[in-house]
């Protein structure tokens, strides 16, 4: 809401039988936090949809937000997410503490039930999304580094999840605060030479050495 918190009320208006209003409550609007702020952490929580611990309400293709939260010994699961017209929160456990089930993380339990209700009360609404208020900037991050990207992050040598070395770009672009945006830029890969011709080249028979390789880091959440 651009950084405004506007304060709940369940009644708006009472009147009596002539209709004079004997109560009336309008939204009282107060700044919570700066509107560049409130757009950079709302980015920051779309992305646990996108990649992160919520990818599974990404499933309805709806631009989303939120924020998972399991808790020690898989007692709570949570989640809390929303669009811009609509913020619900999804809370599995029981009346008095106790695993749920091992290894119950709300991405498994509280996503899938908050996805269903939204897919249902998200019906007739416009896939619109927050747009990005003045003093927000954009700019192309490697996902390793944090810094600039280059044309070596659009096809580095990481790991999937399978161990295995693959070619994957690394960039994506994030939303900064003006002035907080990398000023760097990535150092965190090393060209790909073909180690085959060189050593050709150089008339040797030397085998190549393996190719150095960065894990991919898994993106974090708020």
């Amino acid at each position: 809401n651009q950084g405004i918190r506007m304060a709940p009320f369940s009644i708006v208006s009472i009147a009596d039988r002539d209709q004079n209003l004997m109560v009336e409550n309008r939204p009282q609007p107060k700044e919570a936090i700066r509107a560049d702020t409130a757009f950079v952490m709302t980015n920051l929580m779309r992305g646990v949809v996108q990649r992160g611990t919520a990818e599974a309400a990404a499933s309805l293709d709806w631009p989303l937000a939120g924020k998972t939260g399991t808790m020690d010994e898989y007692t709570d699961a949570w989640f809390i997410g929303f669009t811009p017209k609509l913020a619900t929160g999804v809370w599995v456990g029981f009346d008095q503490p106790r695993t749920i089930l091992p290894n119950g993380f709300a991405a498994d339990l509280a996503v899938p039930v908050w996805a269903k209700f939204m897919k249902a009360a998200t019906q007739g609404d416009k896939p619109d999304w927050i747009s990005p208020p003045d003093g927000v900037v954009t700019a192309s991050v490697c996902r390793l580094t944090g810094k600039l990207a280059t044309d070596q992050c659009r096809d580095a040598d990481v790991l999937n999840k399978y161990g295995e070395v693959v070619g994957r770009s690394t960039v994506y672009t994030e939303y900064f605060a003006r002035g907080t945006e990398p000023t760097t830029y990535c150092d965190g890969h090393q060209p790909r030479v073909d180690l085959f011709r060189v050593a050709d080249d150089l008339g040797g028979q030397t085998q190549p050495a393996p190719h150095a390789s960065v894990p991919a880091a898994a993106p974090t959440a708020p």
